[in-house]
């Protein structure tokens, strides 16, 4: 069963990317975009969107995918606390690119529409909402990050047993 080690690495690798990137900038960058003026919001946000769009989506569709077969694969043992912990983190990275999909890829594109020289008046309002869901993906993600290292041991320690 080669295949199974592949799937947890898969998963867990871009599992704990896609972890990293949000978990980092919801520390960090969340704080600091009040702080910019509009113009400075939206350039910085712009550029940010850009990068972000070109590998974000992989991340997720990946680890997704890492997740799922892992899951498949492991099928037979459903009746396992591995089983139910990595049910429970493809359960948790489906409802986070459900949140990205529904609230913040609207908002991201309407993002690309603005003009630094004649922000919307709403801006902060709109973002609000953008901010908000990013929270939620965060604890998702986070959570199905952990909920994949305790599968992980889970199975490290029951083949050492074996």
């Amino acid at each position: 069963m080669r295949i199974l080690p592949f799937a947890q690495t898969i998963a867990l690798v871009l599992c704990g990317l896609m972890t990293g990137v949000l978990l980092g900038d919801r520390l960090g960058p969340t704080y600091a975009r009040p702080a910019l003026t509009p113009s400075s919001f939206i350039t910085v946000q712009q550029v940010t969107h850009v990068h972000y769009g070109k590998v974000l989506p992989k991340f997720t569709v990946g680890a997704l995918a890492g997740g799922l077969l892992w899951l498949i694969l492991i099928r037979a043992q459903r009746s396992s606390i591995q089983f139910w912990l990595l049910a429970f983190a493809v359960a948790a990275i489906t409802a986070a690119a459900a949140v990205t999909i529904r609230v913040n890829f609207p908002i991201n594109d309407q993002l690309m529409t603005w003009n630094g020289t004649a922000p919307p008046d709403n801006l902060r309002q709109i973002w609000s909402t953008w901010e908000k869901a990013h929270t939620i993906r965060t604890m998702l993600w986070v959570s199905a990050f952990v909920l994949e290292v305790a599968a992980l041991a889970l199975a490290t320690s029951r083949k050492d047993r074996n």
